[in-house]
C-alpha cells in the first residue's frame, strides 16, 4: 500500500512540475539557430474553442516550441550514421 501512495505521489508531482513548466514558460519570439520567427501560444477563446482553430493552432505552436526542436536531424553517433551505404 505504501509503495502505491509513494509511486501516486510521484507521477502527481511530475505531472504538476510539467503543467507548471508550461504556464510559466515565456514565448520566444524567433528561434536563433533556424532564423526564423516561432509561433506564438494561441489565446484561448469560447469561438476558437467551439469551431476548432485553437486546437489547430495550439498543434502548431506545440510543435514550433517543442523541447530539443532545435537538436540537429541526425547526430554523429546515430543508427543512420553507422550504417553502412547500399551500392
Amino acid at each position: 500500500m505504501k509503495k502505491e501512495t509513494i509511486t501516486a505521489a510521484a507521477v502527481l508531482c511530475a505531472l504538476g512540475a510539467g503543467f507548471l513548466a508550461c504556464v510559466l514558460h515565456t514565448d520566444q519570439p524567433l528561434s536563433l539557430s533556424e532564423r526564423r520567427p516561432l509561433a506564438q501560444r494561441p489565446e484561448v477563446s469560447v469561438q476558437a474553442l467551439a469551431s476548432g482553430n485553437y486546437m489547430s493552432e495550439f498543434e502548431t505552436y506545440a510543435l514550433d516550441v517543442a523541447a530539443g526542436s532545435d537538436a540537429p536531424a541526425e547526430s554523429p553517433g546515430s543508427v543512420l550514421s553507422a550504417a553502412p551505404e547500399r551500392q
